[in-house]
């Protein structure tokens, strides 16, 4: 069943109580929708295939260059068995299996039920029921409407007061005087850091040329690391003329050098506690029996 159906087709009495019914009900819920009737007899002879004629004609109004309808209703008022046979006939219910516009049957009142009424796609307790089912109500659609317009300007609004702060805020930031006092910030914070490292490394040099309390200060242009014999240079029997080291040292040299290495060991001998501790001359111990 269409949702919004804008063309309506009616299959009933012209004369009938159920005709004016369905159009009061479709005016008062929805005035935009349009009616085409299809005048029709609903009791007596003949009035069977008077009702089939009419679906069909109906069905076969686009072939004519017609708009199709968009939904269509059988019905008639209330009435005994007798008077509601029409619509247990096999031919109104054929022509309302092969419909291919939906059928509506809206056939006497809500205990009545015909053969027509499960045929159909959709079946209402009443001609004024079928008027309720096939058609929204306008009133509710207008607050729907409403209720959605003013919803959507509320996020509208809320999302271009958001983006017109934010572009402020860019435009705030981006400006040529925003940049120079963002710029001018970082040279400070760079200036600062320098200066802070300059008087770290000031403090650290005089820490270090500062000597030790109680240690006297060495002469200047002296060492204070203890002196190591080194071995002086000595020429070469006349082998180091093309300046290639000697393969042998020269006479004499082993016997320079022996004093010099004596004095070195003395003097790592002097650096090294235990050295120091196996040289050091400790009091022999008095035995308790002589006390």
């Amino acid at each position: 069943m269409p949702r919004f159906p804008t063309l309506i087709g009616l299959v009933t009495s012209p004369t009938g109580a159920a005709l004016r019914d369905m159009l009061h009900i479709l005016g008062r819920r929805a005035p935009w929708v349009r009616v085409v009737i299809s005048p029709v007899r609903v009791q007596g002879q003949g009035a069977a295939r008077e009702i089939a004629a009419a679906v069909a004609e109906l069905n076969d109004l686009i072939a004519r260059g017609v708009r199709p309808i968009d939904v269509m209703v059988v019905g008639r008022g209330g009435g005994s068995i007798e008077d509601l046979w029409e619509f247990n006939e096999e031919a109104v219910a054929r022509a309302i299996v092969q419909s291919r516009v939906p059928v509506v049957s809206a056939v006497g009142h809500e205990i009545d039920f015909t053969i027509a009424d499960f045929a159909a796609d959709l079946r209402a307790a009443t001609p004024v029921r079928q008027a309720e089912l096939i058609v929204p109500d306008g009133e509710t659609l207008q607050r729907y409407v409403a209720d959605s317009h003013a919803r959507l300007q509320r996020a509208a609004g809320g999302f271009l007061l958001r983006e017109r702060n934010r572009l402020a805020y860019l435009a705030r930031v981006t400006s040529p005087q925003g940049l120079i006092r963002t710029l001018r910030e970082y040279v400070q914070r760079v200036d600062m850091a320098g200066e802070i490292l300059r008087r770290t490394m000031q403090g650290a040099a005089a820490h270090f040329r500062t000597p030790a309390s109680g240690s006297p200060r060495a002469p200047a242009g002296t060492s204070s690391r203890p002196a190591i014999g080194r071995v002086p240079p000595s020429p070469c029997d006349g082998e180091n003329t093309a300046g290639r080291l000697c393969a042998r040292p020269p006479a004499g040299a082993k016997t320079a050098l022996r004093p010099q290495r004596s004095t070195a060991q003395g003097a790592l001998a002097g650096s090294d506690p235990v050295a120091r501790l196996q040289h050091h001359q400790y009091p022999k111990a008095v035995p308790s029996s002589a006390r």
